[in-house]
């Protein structure tokens, strides 16, 4: 039996591991030429991101790497009234690009 449940949790252990590979690979850094631009690194309310295609959606971290938001902009403009002020690492995901950026939010 405890042979048995070890094997088992192996293979699901395996399956996630093989999961989160696959959705690193999907979202890979972008490559210098890619045509997305974060507009400005220091916002007030709205970050406009410059793009030929929609972008599918955002995450901003904290200093300590903790998403603290996520969303998905509308015409490629995200209001971030509702973060605190300070840093934030940006994250945004178009169709198999990640773009990061830092971005400071002014008052």
């Amino acid at each position: 039996m405890k042979t048995q449940t070890l094997f088992l949790l192996i293979f699901l252990f395996g399956t996630l591991l093989a999961s989160a590979q696959e959705t690193t690979k999907k979202y890979h850094n972008q490559n210098p030429g890619e045509p997305v631009k974060i507009s400005q690194c220091v916002v007030r309310n709205d970050l406009q991101i410059i793009c030929d295609q929609a972008v599918d959606f955002v995450t901003f971290s904290d200093r300590n790497g903790r998403i603290v938001y996520q969303a998905s902009p509308v015409d490629n403009k995200i209001s971030i009234q509702s973060l605190d002020t300070g840093f934030y690492l940006l994250d945004a995901y178009v169709k198999g690009v990640k773009v990061k950026r830092g971005i400071v939010k002014k008052i």
